[in-house]
């Protein structure tokens, strides 16, 4: 499946990540909500298939990260 993707984050746009274990087929969306040079802060939900709300702080480089999402940006 392909997914229009930005290389830079936005506040307020979404990151879009590779999922592992068992729902490696759909992947995971996360809020951007602060960045630095060199980290994102994303809010997203069912992380962990708990249903639970959670803020992680993540390396821009990380791997998992296919791009962004910025519905502002044209």
């Amino acid at each position: 499946m392909k997914v229009a993707t930005d290389k830079e984050p936005q506040i307020g746009g979404a990151v879009v990540l590779s999922s592992t274990g068992k729902y490696s087929q759909y992947g995971h969306v996360g809020i951007v909500v602060g960045m630095d040079d060199k980290t994102i802060t994303v809010k997203s939900s069912n992380r962990d298939g708990d249903g639970k709300i959670s803020t992680d702080v993540l390396d821009r480089n990380y791997s998992r990260i296919k791009g962004y999402y910025n519905p502002t940006q044209k």
